[in-house]
């Protein structure tokens, strides 16, 4: 067969490769003819002329381009070829190469091929020039990945296409954990450099002291942006974002990726399993003692005190278990499992929420989120649904500032013990007080409230009467706390697209209601509130001292019970009382008076026996916090001035917020006698007059 021609000097290129693996097809393959040493040395030095210029220098540079003919069969004739196939171990091996050179290779070609990989172009001649440029002035990828982020940035990604510098950042990123790191939680590379400068070659590196540094560092660089863009309220709502993202996303990755925040997840984790074995168990020896006391009907008070005080050591709690519970064992029983079990569920839950942000959009149903009502105070126990804000990008949670505490308060209208309690729940400790004050419902030289009063004349004194006396005890458990500032402050979606269509005075009012009229600028705490209440109603009116003082009575005696105070869970507990009361009326000498007495307690938190169980359930699972105090009413501002503030730009917008600022005044008027509106209504007639 004459196949010399197929290989003369005048064929070049893909044509003399495609001659070569035909003559070597037909000689070592088809063994249609025999080739003659002559003849083999001939068809090498073709397949000299088959490769580029480039994968043949860069062969020879390795003293590996003795044997070219397996590089021309393999369909290898340029170096990119030879990049992806030296790195693919099926098709590497039949190159037949020493090991020495084969090592060589994938050494000075491990950069080529990470880009190659990475889906660069070989079809545009820039790209090829430039990945070319790279891989000529970085002998290997080690080289490349030693660069600074500043050194990359000026050296390859400026004026590059958007598809080339996620490339060339990918390559450069991998096989570096803080920069894989950086990637994964969504961080600027270029504050790579400024974590190495500050010692941080690692994520578990991380501390809260770096974060602050770079926070600060970041938000230097906005003030200077913001100062740029001056007036611009859209352009500065782009930056705020930006930063806002950045702390987010650095904070998250310093609490999981940092040596404390792994330590202290692994804690957790060994805490964890440690209680779900000790509750398993626990459980476990109340169910026998119910099957045993089902079986013989014969209680044995000394096992089931010892059972349950070995339950108390082992959850650092005391139920204050008395003689009188222990004998009814099947209603203390009862109560005791429905605790562990309620345990076993936060357990179960573990922290259910994964980020602060998290947390702040879903705890009390969102209620973060929120507005209260300010045009009339008793609003303020009212629940808004209507989510105004929308999740913060960045919002951390932090040590409270607010200590545990055990207060007290009574009252002697239902109405008003209902609307403290509600307020708790929907503005706060705080504004609940504040509240109770403004309306001079609390008596603070005694400790009781009067909504309604009779007077009775007994030697020459003023006494007050009542029908009725709430004692609340309430014990507060702030775990976090954390502020949303106005520049952080973003319309929900759904608040926003209302707020369009006011256009009037009456849609002003009913967007206020639905939605909220002011929001809180102050710093807001979570955790849990443990509430117990005594009420004792009276037939007659009677002295409210009287009252106070049977409604503290019945208190000490239900809280000293432990377990066999009663919950709203499972009923409220009623009792009726005999007392003497001493004093005229018309005349008449009134005595031996009876009372019903009922107890209960909520639970803003998981259902619990004790404060003791209660705080510590409440640490064990963050689904189960609540927000609890969302500051004095002095630290709401109007939600006008947050759209003000952000979204003057547009002009449907500002004109809506001037109207619910013109609603708002028109029905707070109204409240005026009250001090804690008169003083906003004046603040808000104030800034009107200078014009803001």
């Amino acid at each position: 067969y004459e196949w010399k021609h197929l290989i003369e000097d005048d064929v070049n290129g893909v044509k003399l490769a495609s001659n070569i693996r035909q003559v070597y097809k037909l000689a070592y393959q088809d063994k249609q003819m025999t080739l003659t040493h002559d003849d083999e040395r001939m068809l090498e030095n073709a397949c000299r002329r088959a490769l580029s210029d480039q994968l043949f220098v860069f062969l020879e540079s390795l003293n590996a381009s003795d044997k070219l003919l397996p590089f021309v069969v393999h369909h290898i004739t340029i170096l990119d070829d030879l990049a992806e196939v030296i790195f693919d171990e099926s098709q590497s091996s039949n190159l037949e190469l020493h090991p020495a050179i084969f090592k060589k290779l994938r050494s000075k070609l491990e950069l080529r091929y990470k880009f190659l990989v990475g889906g660069w172009s070989k079809d545009d001649e820039n790209s090829l020039e430039l990945l070319n440029s790279i891989c000529e002035q970085h002998p290997n990828l080690l080289s490349f990945r030693t660069l600074s982020y500043d050194k990359l940035v000026s050296d390859y990604l400026s004026g590059v296409k958007e598809y080339q510098k996620e490339i060339i950042q990918n390559v450069w990123t991998e096989g570096n954990e803080l920069r894989m790191k950086m990637k994964e939680y969504d961080l600027p590379l270029s504050w790579f450099d400024k974590l190495i400068e500050l010692g941080v070659n690692r994520p578990d590196q991380l501390t809260d002291n770096v974060v602050n540094r770079l926070v600060e560092m970041d938000k230097t660089a906005m003030d200077k942006k913001l100062s740029d863009v001056k007036r611009d309220k859209e352009k500065m709502n782009i930056i705020y974002d930006k930063h806002n993202t950045f702390k987010a996303n650095l904070t998250e990755m310093t609490k999981k990726e940092s040596r404390q925040g792994k330590e202290k997840t692994a804690t957790y984790k060994r805490e964890l399993m440690k209680n779900k074995e000790l509750l398993h168990k626990s459980i476990e020896s109340v169910k026998n003692i119910k099957v045993n006391l089902e079986k013989c009907g014969q209680n044995n008070k000394d096992q089931l005190r010892s059972t349950l005080k070995d339950i108390e050591s082992k959850f650092k709690t005391d139920w204050q278990i008395n003689e009188d519970q222990l004998s009814r064992p099947e209603e203390l029983l009862n109560q005791v499992l429905c605790e562990l079990n309620e345990r076993k569920t936060q357990l179960d839950l573990c922290e259910a929420y994964k980020t602060d942000e998290d947390v702040i959009e879903r705890i009390s149903g969102g209620i973060a989120l929120c507005g209260i009502d300010l045009t009339d105070p008793k609003r303020l126990s009212q629940r808004i649904d209507r989510p105004l804000l929308s999740r913060p990008i960045s919002c951390p949670l932090k040590s409270p500032r607010l200590p545990g505490e055990k207060k007290s308060t009574t009252f002697t209208s239902l109405d008003a013990s209902n609307q403290f309690t509600q307020t708790i729940k929907m503005s706060g400790i705080t504004v609940a007080t504040e509240l109770a004050a403004s309306f001079s419902i609390v008596h603070a030289s005694i400790g009781f409230s009067i909504s309604s009063e009779k007077s009775l004349n007994s030697s020459n004194q003023q006494k007050k009467l009542s029908k009725i006396a709430i004692r609340i005890d309430y014990d507060s458990v702030p775990i976090k706390c954390f502020r949303i500032s106005p520049e952080e402050m973003k319309l929900s979606t759904e608040a926003e697209n209302e707020l369009i269509k006011v256009d009037t005075l009456l849609k002003a009012r009913d967007f206020l209601h639905r939605f909220g009229s002011h929001l809180s600028d102050g710093t807001q705490h979570i955790g849990g509130v443990f509430i117990r209440m005594v009420t004792v109603k009276a037939e007659e009116e009677t002295n409210v001292e009287l009252l106070e003082k049977i409604a503290g009575n019945s208190m000490s005696t239900s809280t000293s019970a432990g377990v066999s105070f009663p919950t709203v869970s499972v009923g409220a507990g009623v009792s009726v009382e005999g007392f003497k009361a001493e004093g005229t009326l018309n005349g008449k000498q009134t005595v031996g008076r009876q009372v019903q007495v009922t107890t209960n307690t909520e639970c803003m938190g998981p259902y619990c026996l004790s404060p003791d169980s209660f705080v510590q359930m409440l640490y064990s699972n963050n689904a189960s916090w609540h927000v609890i105090d969302r500051g004095s009413l002095s630290s709401f501002i109007p939600i006008w001035r947050v759209i003000f503030r952000q979204d003057s730009y547009r002009s449907e917008i500002g004109n809506a917020a001037k109207l619910l600022q013109r609603a708002w005044l028109s029905e707070a008027i109204i409240h005026v006698y009250n001090p804690l509106i008169k003083k906003l209504i004046q603040e808000e007639m104030q800034l009107l007059e200078h014009g803001e």
